[in-house]
Order: structure tokens, then C-alpha cells, then sequence
């Protein structure tokens, strides 16, 4: 039986749990990490226990079982959507890695990661390069101030409409088909210039047989065009995020106001 005093420590520690492990486990990891999904939790948890002393609040005790659960379903959703827009932007590299694999006719098989998550080896390729460059600029660090900026705009407990919510989502959607276009774009574009390149070339000498060495024209040509572009999808993965980040900091704030 829980007793009355422990009750405004309890709840507001399960409301700051509930948010911020829906985030996090949403949020896509490296398969590398085994346990992944305990850690998280265990993340979570610890965050939980350093933030429920500024959140409690006293007429947490007289709320009934009802209102209880529009919180803790508030909560959920809201977590839910900031882990949501985040696995977005990440999906907007796996789609750029699928198209540069589709135009240049080098699609290998498809894996899936411990995440249960299929991708294709360029569409790896592409998510280890935007993560890696993300944790080296500090991006962990904006993650982070951005969800607990979602406490100060949104206190635990507070109940949300859930139109800012899908508006977030829609958004972030729009953001991931830009990071996949700003990021292949050059990519296909030398891609298809050197098939129209071997196309003509092979049309006008046809005793060449270029064709027969065309795969291996399109692998060599790849892997120069990916080496130069190492830069480049880093800074627009690295811009991509920082708007997804500060997009959601406004719909909450936004949302709170209201």
C-alpha cells in the first residue's frame, strides 16, 4: 500500500520516466550496443530521479485514477512524437542510401540491425556518417537540452492536444525528404551524368564494349563521389537536425501557451 507522503514523489518521477523513455526508446541506437533497451531504461530512470525533485508538487495526492491516466497517456504521446520526429530525420539517411544504391545498380542484400530496423548497406553507410559527425559537434548535448526544455515548456502532468503533435510529425516528415534530396542529390546527379557519359560513348564506339565494364565503372565512380561528399552530408545531416530540434522546441512552446 503506498502511503500519502511518498505519492507526490512517486507520480511526478513516473510521469518524467514515462516521457522520456518513450523518447528514448524510439530513438534509433547503434547495433553495436548490445542490451540497448536496458540501458535505455536505465537512462531513463536516472534522468527521472535527477529531475523529480524540481517537479513536485503537492496536489498530486487528491488527483483521481482518471486524470491520472490523461496524464500518464499525455506523457506517452508526447514522448512518443519527440522520439518519433527524431527516428524521422534519421529514416530521411536510410532513404537517401536506398536511392544512391537503386541509380547505381550496386543495391546489395538487405540486413536488419539489432533494432529489428532493415536497411541497405549504403543507407548504413550513410546513418554511421550522420550520427558519428552529429556526436563530434556536440549534437548529443542540443538532444538533451532540448528534452529537458521540454520539462520547462510542459510540465509532467500536463495534458496536450494532439494537433501540435501530428503538426510535429508532419513536419518533421518534410524535413527527412529534404535531409534525403539535399544529401543524394549530387550523388545521383554524377551518378546518371556518367551513365549517359558510358551510354554515349559506347553508342558511338561500339568495338569498345564499355558496357561490359560498366558495373564496375558505376562501384569506382561511387566510391569517389561518397569519399568527396564525407563533408557535405555530415554539415547538411548537422543543419537538418539542429532545425528538427529547434521545430520542436517551438511547437511545444507553442502548444504550452495555448
Amino acid at each position: 500500500m503506498i502511503t500519502a507522503p511518498v505519492l507526490p514523489l512517486l507520480i511526478p518521477f513516473l510521469l518524467i520516466f514515462t516521457r522520456i523513455s518513450s523518447t528514448l526508446l524510439l530513438l534509433p541506437s547503434f547495433s553495436l550496443v548490445t542490451g540497448s533497451l536496458r540501458i535505455k531504461l536505465l537512462l531513463s530512470a536516472m534522468a527521472a530521479f535527477l529531475l523529480t525533485p524540481i517537479y513536485i508538487r503537492g496536489d498530486l495526492v487528491s488527483v483521481t485514477s482518471g486524470q491520472l491516466l490523461f496524464m500518464f497517456e499525455s506523457e506517452l504521446l508526447l514522448g512518443f512524437a519527440c522520439g518519433l520526429s527524431g527516428r524521422l530525420v534519421i529514416s530521411g539517411l536510410h532513404m537517401g542510401g536506398q536511392l544512391i544504391g537503386q541509380v547505381s545498380g550496386i543495391t546489395l542484400s538487405e540486413f536488419t540491425l539489432a533494432d529489428e530496423t532493415t536497411t541497405t548497406i549504403h543507407g548504413r553507410l550513410l546513418v554511421l556518417i550522420g550520427i558519428s559527425s552529429f556526436l563530434v559537434m556536440g549534437g548529443h548535448r542540443q538532444v538533451v537540452q532540448a528534452l529537458l526544455d521540454s520539462f520547462q515548456f510542459v510540465s509532467p502532468g500536463a495534458i496536450l492536444p494532439a494537433t501540435p503533435l501530428a503538426d510535429l510529425l508532419r513536419d518533421t516528415g518534410g524535413l527527412a525528404f529534404q535531409l534525403s534530396v539535399r544529401i543524394t542529390a549530387p550523388i545521383l546527379l554524377a551518378m546518371l551524368t556518367a551513365l549517359i557519359a558510358v551510354a554515349m560513348l559506347n553508342r558511338t564506339l561500339p568495338q569498345l564494349n564499355i558496357m561490359a565494364i560498366g558495373h564496375n565503372l558505376n562501384a569506382l565512380l561511387l566510391f569517389v563521389v561518397l569519399l568527396f561528399s564525407v563533408g557535405g552530408i555530415a554539415w547538411v545531416f548537422q543543419d537538418q537536425m539542429v532545425v528538427a530540434l529547434e521545430h520542436m522546441q517551438q511547437v511545444l512552446r507553442n502548444a504550452a501557451t495555448t
